[in-house]
């Protein structure tokens, strides 16, 4: 008589202690790494551990002079204090690592953004429709795409505005509108980063009426905040003091307000200003044309992209968000035959991420990416949502 292994529980039991061995040889490991001082040297995580530590003690999260001895005590070497600046949103996270020591803290916050990223990238290789035979070039892409590689190792917390909208995606497809509302509201995380895609979905969901995602959304963030001002009553205006008093003005970031104000004087911060300004003129206009036939699955790459493009502020490991449109692009390519567009595209890509590696160094001469990616995604999008014009043949009519 026949009896597979696999169904008999002692197989089960093995298979979870490997696991569990696994995953202890990989924090033992991890906790090695992340001390050194090569890695603290570019590392960001500091931030929200000490942050978080901060509020669970009754201390001030957003204070420099409190976020200091915390963060020395890592062994990292700085001139001025790593500030966090996300709301107290983010402390509900931040908390429970920060009751950890930093080793293991640091380690078990990059196993939990790895697995994001990949969950990311599977399940938005799914919602794009591309092949189950090819669902591992959706992990390659990810964890091949340079700021992805980057907010791993800097540990920003920028996977979650990924997670956000791969979660918004995948449940507003479902109609489940109040999950939806819960992880499109992971991009208050870093509230300038994608704010065009929060200014559609609000506008999109009065319109469409969908109320329980705007519900979602409250649910979320009075959820973290409250807990967050539970433990520390004065983290609110613990924030909005540091915004005001510390705020991130002398920080020259690879945005067009950064470039603006290298060329014209750092003191003219109003020039930040003037591409979100225009990001929000291009949304009216877009939106004006579109909203009628509104598809989140077809206009959030765009979106994504653009708002990046015409951020205040922002880092090339913010621009991990970019996968959505990346990813997208990969399932439209492996759709057809393979022809000279198809080629092409491909090499554009690997071109971009070559010359990311050339100036990873100095984050300000990364300034190109994002328009990079966006002229490059408009471009292949023209290619590919076209394909007779361009003599293309699918796969599956080969």
């Amino acid at each position: 008589m026949h009896c597979n292994f696999r169904q008999k529980p002692l197989y089960r039991l093995f298979i979870w202690i490997g696991a569990a061995v696994c995953f202890v040889l990989l924090v033992w490991i991890g906790m090695d790494i992340v001390t050194s001082q090569n890695w603290l040297m570019g590392d960001d995580y500091v931030e929200y551990w000490a942050a978080g530590q901060l509020n669970l003690s009754g201390g001030n999260p957003y204070n420099p002079n409190q976020l200091s001895p915390l963060q020395l005590s890592t062994g990292k070497n700085f001139a001025v204090p790593v500030m966090m600046y996300n709301p107290p949103w983010l402390l509900i996270l931040a908390m429970p690592f920060g009751s950890l020591d930093y080793p293991l803290s640091r380690t078990l916050w990059l196993i939990l953004f790895v697995c994001i990223i990949f969950y990311c990238s599977d399940t938005l290789w799914r919602i794009y429709g591309g092949s189950q035979r090819g669902r591992y070039l959706s992990w390659l892409i990810g964890f091949t795409f340079i700021p992805v590689l980057e907010a791993l190792k800097t540990g920003q917390a920028s996977p979650l505005t990924l997670l956000g909208v791969t979660g918004f995606l995948l449940f507003q497809n479902r109609n489940k509108d109040f999950w939806a509302g819960i992880f499109i509201s992971f991009l208050i995380v870093k509230p300038h980063l994608l704010y065009i895609v929060g200014l559609a979905v609000l506008i999109w969901s009065i319109q469409r009426k969908r109320w329980m995602i705007l519900l979602g959304i409250i649910t979320s963030l009075f959820v973290g905040t409250f807990i967050s001002w539970i433990i520390n009553p004065s983290v609110i205006n613990q924030y909005f003091f540091a915004i005001q008093n510390y705020p991130p003005y002398d920080w020259a970031t690879p945005t067009i307000g950064g470039i603006l104000r290298l060329i014209f004087g750092q003191e003219y911060v109003w020039l930040q200003l003037i591409a979100p300004i225009l990001g929000v003129i291009w949304f009216v206009s877009y939106w004006w044309k579109k909203n009628q036939s509104w598809n989140w699955l077809n206009e959030t790459p765009l979106l994504i992209l653009v708002s990046v493009f015409t951020a205040a502020f922002g880092w090339s490991s913010d621009q991990i968000v970019s996968l959505v449109a990346i990813i997208q692009i990969g399932v439209l390519v492996l759709s057809y035959q393979c022809n000279r567009y198809t080629v092409l595209i491909t090499i554009v890509y690997l071109l971009i991420e070559g010359l990311i590696l050339l100036v990873l160094g100095n984050a300000l001469m990364l300034w190109w990416l994002a328009p990079s990616l966006l002229l490059w995604y408009i471009w292949a999008s023209r290619i590919l949502k076209n394909p007779q014009s361009y003599n293309l043949q699918s796969i599956q009519n080969k």
